[in-house]
């Protein structure tokens, strides 16, 4: 048996080395198109775009990105009236102060970019109207159990995230946090402050948590936030609630999603992962944002 296995594999090798091809970027004719990603958030007091360019797999070592700095990008929030947004030259992004240029929550913005050698990109996106949804933390005693590859084998808590759902339409919601964690010393009773974070929240397996409200529109919505030993306590923690528009989920949710692995398996039995886009005639990005701080 082992020997029919080790001449399957002999043969099946020299099958993929006989089929390979080598092309270089002219003999696929491949044309680079313009990479363009921006986020509009009505609480910030800038608009920053980014804009770079494609790259053919095939360039090996000479694969190089750069940004685009000699074109032309535009912002609309009619489709007829521009306003040319500015290069920041050492921090190598396109940007528009609110003061020029305001994002207001309920809103459509249009966004375009033309660069010499490549073709026009634009897109279109929606700011959602922040809703407010009773957001607030949940403290439930737990048992045995493991979170983010850390087994919790004594008693201890889990805190919740719940809201309400917003009725009637389609709501996606992201969270970041900053929080200072302390540790209570039983014998002197002081409280000593552990360490502080700043970050997305993701589940076990370090993917960011992106919610939606399909099959739970105006329904309480709950996540499970982080676990703690009985003797850790979080006095006081920072939440941002991000509701997105659509085109930001998508994204989240492609960007997130299973990548590719490199065994062999994969490699030969799995297709890339296509992330989302919604950039006509080039990719990345546009897309809108709403947010509310919140401390408990």
């Amino acid at each position: 048996m082992k020997k029919i296995f080790f001449f399957c594999c002999l043969l099946a090798s020299l099958f993929l080395t006989s089929c390979l091809t080598y092309l270089d970027d002219k003999d696929i004719h491949f044309k680079p198109r313009l990479v363009l990603y921006c986020r509009l958030v009505a609480q910030y007091d800038t608009t920053i775009l980014q804009l770079s360019h494609t790259v053919s797999a095939f360039s090996g070592s000479n694969r190089k990105i750069e940004e685009v700095k000699n074109a032309i990008v535009e912002i609309s929030d009619d489709n007829q009236h521009w306003v040319k947004m500015e290069y920041n030259t050492p921090l190598q992004y396109y940007y528009v102060l609110k003061t020029v240029f305001p994002i207001n929550e309920g809103k459509t913005y249009y966004v375009r970019a033309a660069a010499p050698s490549y073709d026009e990109v634009s897109a279109s996106c929606t700011v959602p109207c922040f809703r407010e949804t009773h957001l607030k933390p949940v403290y439930v005693e737990s048992d045995k159990d493991t979170h983010w590859g850390q087994a919790f084998n004594e008693p201890h808590k889990h805190l919740f995230l719940e809201w309400d759902d917003y009725p009637g339409e389609n709501n996606y919601y992201t969270f970041f946090f900053n929080n200072l964690y302390y540790d209570f010393n039983e014998e002197t009773g002081e409280i000593i402050p552990m360490y502080y974070d700043w970050e997305q929240i993701s589940d076990m397996n370090s993917k960011v948590k992106n919610f939606s409200d399909l099959e739970l529109d105006g329904k309480k919505i709950s996540m499970l936030f982080t676990a703690l030993p009985n003797n850790m306590y979080p006095l006081h923690f920072d939440i941002t609630m991000v509701q997105m528009d659509k085109h930001s989920y998508s994204f989240e949710k492609s960007y997130n999603s299973e990548k590719v692995t490199d065994d062999m398996m994969s490699v030969f039995l799995l297709e890339p992962t296509q992330v989302y886009t919604n950039i006509k005639n080039g990719y990345g990005l546009f897309c809108a944002l709403a947010m509310k701080d919140y401390s408990f």
